[in-house]
């Protein structure tokens, strides 16, 4: 491993880096089965179930393709939901809707409070998925205590982020261990209602997987391929995934 590729534990990262802007867009991996593009359309799909008719939803870090919105625009037309769509990344075609929102090239760790006249009570759900692992942990502690802010007090957060293994992605600042992860919610006001896997590899699974899951997965791997099949039996073990979904409240104690 060299010094580029390797993550120290320490929270030391170059100063001259704060954002990273990649992102996996439709149009790159629109005609194959790539795990990381098919977990993002599984949350996305995830979310919209769980999203109730008339709330008020902010997604941080929307991306380029607004997917979320587009996913959302099956079932909200006409049922008073307000979705607010943000993005470090400027937005060339925004996704159009009466009920949709989107600022692009938005600083959401200094305008942050330029959001509260779209839900002066707080957002009944805020989604921010596969970001914090694009900034420093400086910034990702102010990302979450500026989320915590924005939250109305019975709303809920679906955060999802890779589980650091040891080895970083190469456009990744810094990845998270689940225990840690864990500490930095806490300190930040949250509680974990629930966690999911959102995909796995062959290798880790077999070592922690149930015999009725394995057999199951044998037998689907007849047809589907690796990326398809690492994200059938991950929310059985998040505990093992490489990515992990968090659905976190407001610790009202």
């Amino acid at each position: 491993m060299n010094k580029m590729d390797q993550q120290t534990r320490t929270g030391r990262i170059k100063k001259e880096r704060r954002f990273d802007k990649t992102q996996l867009r439709a149009s790159h991996y629109g005609y194959v089965v790539h795990r990381d593009f098919a977990s993002h359309f599984f949350r996305w799909g995830w979310v919209s179930r769980h999203i109730k008719h008339g709330s008020t939803i902010l997604d941080v870090g929307c991306g380029q393709d607004v997917a979320l919105a587009r996913v959302l625009s099956g079932r909200i037309g006409g049922n008073r939901e307000q979705y607010v769509g943000i993005d470090l990344n400027r937005i060339n075609k925004p996704f159009n809707a009466k009920w949709c929102t989107v600022l692009d090239e938005f600083n959401f760790i200094k305008d942050y409070m330029e959001l509260k006249k779209y839900a002066p009570k707080g957002f009944d759900y805020i989604v921010n998925l596969e970001m914090i692992e694009h900034m420093n942990i400086i910034d990702g502690k102010k990302l979450l205590k500026n989320i915590y802010n924005l939250l109305s007090d019975d709303g809920l957060l679906y955060l999802s982020t890779p589980v650091f293994n040891g080895k970083k992605a190469a456009n990744h600042i810094y990845e998270y261990r689940i225990t840690e992860l864990k500490k930095l919610l806490d300190s930040c006001g949250f509680f974990v209602k629930r966690r999911y896997g959102t995909f796995i590899s062959k290798f880790d699974l077999k070592k922690v997987c149930k015999p009725k899951h394995w057999e199951v997965y044998e037998q689907l791997e007849e047809y589907y391929g690796g990326d398809v099949m690492s994200t059938f039996l991950a929310p059985l073990y998040a505990n093992q995934a490489r990515n992990n979904l968090w659905v976190l409240r407001k610790d009202c104690k």
